[in-house]
């Protein structure tokens, strides 16, 4: 379906289709092991294009954690989490005979 549409939208035959540049971040590679690294030619050397790649050995988080989501006034209650879920409306079940 996907090529179909391209297709539809004239894009196949389109040479610079899904040509964007990448940015400055794409030679960069964090080391996320837990155990042995491993490094080979999908992390070490040159990108296609002759540009460097970063290896970050040992990445260290910086910045902040995002803060925490708030709830509308219609999704909070002091109720306790058991209490919420008894009092909730439910659906009737059709009875069979």
């Amino acid at each position: 379906m996907f090529m179909k549409a391209l297709d539809a939208m004239g894009k196949l035959d389109d040479p610079m289709f899904g040509t964007i540049a990448p940015d400055e971040t794409v030679n960069i590679v964090f080391n996320l092991s837990s155990g042995q690294d491993y490094r080979g030619p999908w992390n070490a050397g040159e990108m296609h294009d002759g540009t460097p790649i970063e290896y970050v050995a040992h990445p260290e988080p910086r910045g902040e954690f995002p803060p925490a989501p708030v709830n509308s006034a219609d999704e909070q209650t002091d109720a306790p989490l058991g209490e919420q879920v008894a009092d909730a409306p439910r659906a009737r079940t059709p009875r069979s005979n």
